[in-house]
């Protein structure tokens, strides 16, 4: 597929990852992008039934969604999840985590969209309009764009703490003074992936993730 396609319009990965690798993963994928709090983050109007037919005119220019980017950064929350595997970069990560899917039973299905909906549930009800938004110094507000690597770390930390998602909703108006303070001194700008190495990543996620223990703590 992939040498067919060289003489013609090129494909986004995730284009090619939903012509090569079909399956109950890909079928998750595409059944979770269409959750009504994640399309929102993401700037996209709530599902219809029109998209599966034919694209709707308000998204027939919209990139990220007709590069499918909506479902590639569902899979990188999966994917993320075992950062300590990461390898080949982001697009050859994803396209291993995909090769192995074929494996996945439907009980392993159930479970990762169950584990989407909760953590894309609590980071809703945590950040709000704000989901996935970093903090701009230079506006001294939060920006208007949602921006990936932040949202990969946010998503991935919720999971690695979700037994305490009732506390980190109840204390939303720390976590947000505490992410706030974290692009404040995010000079490196590990935040908002100016890296894309295993240890960018993993730092990342690390950052988010001790920031919800601090609140956690307090």
């Amino acid at each position: 597929f992939e040498r067919l396609n060289t003489g013609g319009v090129e494909l986004s990965h995730q284009e090619v990852r939903n012509c090569l690798y079909q399956g109950p993963l890909n079928q998750l994928l595409f059944r979770l992008s269409q959750n009504e709090k994640y399309r929102k983050a993401w700037g996209l109007p709530p599902f219809s039934a029109q998209e599966i037919k034919a694209t709707p005119d308000a998204l027939l220019e919209n990139k990220f969604y007709l590069q499918m980017e909506d479902m590639e950064l569902v899979l990188r929350f999966f994917a993320l999840r075992h950062v300590k595997h990461y390898q080949r970069g982001m697009q050859g990560f994803l396209d291993l985590y995909m090769l192995r899917s074929r494996v996945f039973t439907d009980a392993d299905i159930s479970l990762l969209e169950g584990l989407f909906n909760r953590v894309i549930d609590i980071a809703s009800s945590v950040y709000e309009d704000k989901l996935f938004r970093p903090y701009s110094i230079r506006l001294q507000d939060w920006g208007q764009r949602p921006q990936k690597a932040y949202a990969d770390a946010v998503l991935v930390a919720l999971s690695q703490v979700l037994d305490a998602g009732e506390t980190l909703v109840a204390k939303r108006e720390k976590i947000l003074d505490e992410t706030r303070r974290l692009f404040v001194g995010d000079d490196a700008g590990i935040l908002t992936g100016r890296g894309n190495t295993k240890r960018d990543v993993e730092s990342r996620i690390e950052t988010v993730r001790k920031m919800y223990d601090r609140v956690l703590a307090t």
